[in-house]
Parts: structure tokens; sequence; C-alpha cells
């Protein structure tokens, strides 16, 4: 793609978390019986990111093989991150 990177280093350690929806959740949530039977849960990546003087948490939607110190390319797309280059793999999100 013609997107320019935005160059950072990941400056805390790397979060996993895993987000199961439970049967009376997805019931109130306006689930059926189908969505149970596949994709009922979520993994979750959040990295602490400086780039230049600038430091924030992103979550992203999928699990990143990070490690604190680590350099990290953001692709910023229409108003988000849409691509992340790190340890040598590109995540597309």
């Amino acid at each position: 793609d013609n997107i320019k990177p935005i160059f950072g280093e990941i400056t805390g350690y790397p979060l996993f978390y895993t987000d199961i929806m439970g049967l009376g959740e997805g019931f109130i949530l306006g689930a059926n019986i189908s969505d149970f039977g596949g994709r009922n849960h979520s993994h979750e990546t959040r990295l602490k990111i400086k780039s230049g003087n600038y430091e924030d948490i992103f979550d992203f939607p999928i699990i990143i093989n990070a490690r604190m110190g680590m350099g990290i390319q953001l692709y910023l797309g229409e108003k988000k991150i849409e691509q992340l280059y790190c340890d040598g793999s590109l995540y597309k999100f």
C-alpha cells in the first residue's frame, strides 16, 4: 500500500485479553443459537506505544507477537489504524 508508516516503540509489557460471550449475555444482546457454535469469544492485545514525544495505550482486536522495547510501525487510514508491522509480521485490521 502507499500509506506512510508512523514509527514507534512499545514501552510497556503487552497485555492479552480474551472475552467470552456467556449464554445469558448473548441472548440479551440478540445472539441466536448459531452464534454460540462458532465465534463466541474475542481476542485483544493492549500495547503502550511511544512515538516522538507522544505515548498512549492502544487496543488491537487480535493477538500481536510483541515485546517491550520492540520497534513498531503503525499505518493510519481513515481515522483509524489499518495496518501494523511488528516483529517481521504485517497485521491488517
